[in-house]
């Protein structure tokens, strides 16, 4: 990043301080940390048709967290050949 080290300030007509400025905060770490931990239920696949996103996940084809523990379940049983 073109931000002085010492100071923390990023120079004048950078696009980063601009944001910073029209934001108020800038968060430089996002993308080494890890996203908040959630659960699927059958109410998560209720509202998944009413939000933009994946297709996927709008025509609600995903597992509920039951659901995936079943599958896996039933998957690990089975022997390899």
């Amino acid at each position: 990043m073109d931000r002085n080290l010492n100071t923390g300030e990023y120079p004048a007509g950078s696009i980063l301080k601009e944001y910073k400025e029209r934001v108020g905060f800038f968060h430089e770490n996002v993308l080494d940390e890890s996203p908040p931990e959630f659960k699927v239920t059958e109410r998560t696949k209720e509202f998944a048709g009413k939000c933009r996103g994946s297709v996927r996940m709008r025509a609600g084809l995903f597992y509920t967290e039951k659901e995936m523990g079943a599958e896996r379940k039933k998957l690990l049983s089975v022997k390899a050949p």
